[in-house]
């Protein structure tokens, strides 16, 4: 994920099958997810988008995208109809923005100003300012904040008797459900680490809450994912059971089959690290630096 441009193939591609009118039955059209597509290969989705809201898709071929449950539809459908879609984005983008205002206020609140900052600059290096302009980038954004919220005023309840392994396997389910695998682990990462925080006095069990909640996310995520291959199989005979399996050996392969080159686990590394080492974030480092040094001297008199 390159931290500063949006992803505008992706939130086409969400318009496109928001706004889709393919007669295939009520049915089959909710689990395969339909969308126009132009036959020409040089032209990306946003060509395709364009095509279809100019009315030039007359030779255009359905495609469907049924490997996932799309149910950022469920938000995007209803928008769409009330608003054009600059209006959709700018009601996305001051919720993002009011999601990460109430809950730095919250962190603060709660744990006192340091980890609201190390909460902020995290948030910062996701780029929230991106992200509120992109229906996609959003969905996992929403989604931690809303968790986060959720930690904040139901901590006792959810650390007590285990009840942490629900609230990580209900964020999984939910990352499955409305995300396009963007930055799905984000939503397990910075919830877990506000809980450990939040629940300093047990750091003896630190280790056994971050395995255990990884391993719960993991688990709703994973089967909530399947459910829908199988779901599109037992009900549309699809086989994309074959078809998900498939793109998960290619998504996970060292090589793009397009160009043939091949990629390693290290320069794989190498160049995600590299897309953050911007000098906005360098900056931010420095900040927190400097912070760190002003409280530990506040700290020692």
């Amino acid at each position: 994920l390159i931290s500063t441009r949006e992803d505008n193939f992706t939130d086409s591609t969400m318009i496109l099958t928001a706004i889709d009118n393919n007669n295939v039955g009520l049915i089959n059209k909710a689990i395969m997810n339909y969308n126009l597509t132009s036959p020409d290969s040089k032209l990306g989705r946003e060509e395709s988008l364009v095509g279809v809201c100019e009315g030039a898709d007359s030779n255009y071929v359905e495609t469907q995208y049924g490997r996932y449950w799309h149910g950022y539809l469920v938000w995007l459908k209803p928008l769409l109809f009330l608003f054009p879609a600059s209006t959709v984005q700018l009601i996305i983008g001051f919720l993002d923005l009011f999601l990460l205002v109430f809950v730095c206020a919250q962190i603060k609140e709660k744990v006192g100003n340091m980890d609201m900052i190390i909460l902020f600059i995290s948030l910062m290096i996701i780029n929230p300012l991106v992200i509120g302009l992109s229906f996609q980038l959003s969905s996992i954004y929403i989604i931690t904040m809303v968790s986060l919220l959720i930690l904040c005023n139901k901590n006792g309840w959810i650390i007590a008797g285990d009840n942490f392994i629900f609230f990580f396997d209900g964020i999984g389910i939910a990352v499955a459900f409305f995300d396009l695998l963007t930055y799905p682990l984000t939503s397990w990462g910075i919830p877990v680490a506000i809980m450990l925080i939040l629940n300093k006095k047990n750091r003896y069990n630190a280790v056994r809450i971050t395995l255990v909640s990884f391993v719960s996310w993991m688990m709703g995520y994973a089967l909530m994912w399947t459910c829908k291959w199988i779901t599109a199989d037992v009900f549309c005979d699809s086989g994309m059971i074959k078809e998900a399996i498939g793109q998960l050996f290619l998504r996970s392969s060292h090589s793009n089959q397009m160009t043939g080159q091949r990629l390693s686990v290290l320069k794989t590394w190498y160049n995600n690290i590299c897309a953050i080492f911007k000098w906005p974030y360098i900056l931010l480092f420095l900040c927190f630096v400097v912070i760190l040094i002003i409280e530990r001297l506040r700290y020692d008199k």
